[in-house]
């Protein structure tokens, strides 16, 4: 038996004992992430030994690697996330994730540390440049080493405090805030003597009344003026004529804000008999009049 096979027998035997599962949080070491080439599974059984021998140093425990193969078949990952569900799948307190990007210039190292409960507790990055692979895995035990002793938080299994124990009080439910219902009040729901009375409005002010105002003064005919010496006079019609429109649109706009505001009321107050509103215009003493019932 080699060195290299000693040192993951020895950690699973620390694993399977009570007292260290007592004092010691498990870890689960994932596939290590690389695009090595040549002897790639004895480089990476390296780096693993290298990265448990520095997390046992630091009152770590790393689950036996057929434990992880069942519980977390998948591939390796660094992203935190995604570590914290594979420490909740495999009853772990935490995770750690190992990537290696290889390139011409050396290697680039990523170690990453993070509790079942999503804390990121030790997050390193190296670069190793110009390095052999003695002096890459050695660096990975440095990595290792960088996550410091555990804390507290891991200390706990993460299968505790999942119910409240009998001295722990139990937190009431937040209360319901029931939302009051908004107006069902809708474009469809607009009554048609708003249409009419707006586009009476509209044609009476702007369609009338700003054509006879834009026209005031101008000759009478398309002639020189002194062949047409007579000029428009309808300045006063032109800006009664606007009046009646913005009185008429006002009008209307009210009409159309008691409809909504009545909307919301009581159902019994809207099932009661109420005049129909209405607006018309009638001819008048020197003009027209407005009439609407609301």
């Amino acid at each position: 038996m080699d060195k290299r096979s000693i040192v993951p027998l020895c950690l699973a035997l620390l694993v399977g004992s009570p007292a260290a599962r007592a004092s010691e949080p498990t870890l689960v070491l994932l596939p290590v992430q690389h695009n090595l080439t040549g002897d790639a599974n004895r480089v990476i059984g390296a780096i693993t030994d290298r990265v448990a021998e520095s997390l046992a140093a630091q009152g770590y425990a790393l689950l036996p690697s057929g434990t992880v193969e069942e519980c977390e078949p998948g591939t390796g990952t660094t992203e935190r996330v995604a570590l914290a569900a594979a420490a909740a799948r495999c009853h772990a307190q935490a995770a750690v994730g190992l990537a290696i990007d290889a390139s011409a210039m050396g290697y680039n190292l990523h170690f990453v540390l993070v509790g079942h409960e999503g804390t990121v507790v030790s997050d390193e990055e190296s670069s190793c440049d110009f390095c052999t692979e003695q002096e890459m895995i050695a660096k990975w035990g440095e990595l290792a080493s960088a996550a410091g002793a555990p804390p507290e938080a891991l200390l706990v299994s993460p299968d505790d405090g999942s119910e409240p124990g009998a001295e722990e009080p139990v937190e009431p439910p937040p209360p319901i805030v029931v939302q009051e219902q908004a107006s069902s009040f809708g474009i469809e729901d607009v009554p048609w003597w708003f249409w009419a009375g707006a586009g009476a409005s509209l044609a009476i002010g702007l369609g009338a009344g700003l054509p006879l105002i834009l026209i005031d003064g101008e000759p009478t005919c398309d002639g020189p003026l002194e062949s047409c010496p007579e000029l428009y006079d309808t300045d006063a019609l032109g800006y009664t004529m606007l009046a009646v429109g913005v009185a008429g649109l006002a009008a209307v706009g009210v009409g159309l804000y008691l409809v909504v505001d009545s909307d919301g009321g009581d159902e019994e107050a809207q099932g009661e008999d109420e005049p129909e509103a209405e607006i018309a215009l009638f001819p008048g003493p020197g003009g027209l009049l407005l009439r609407g019932l609301f």
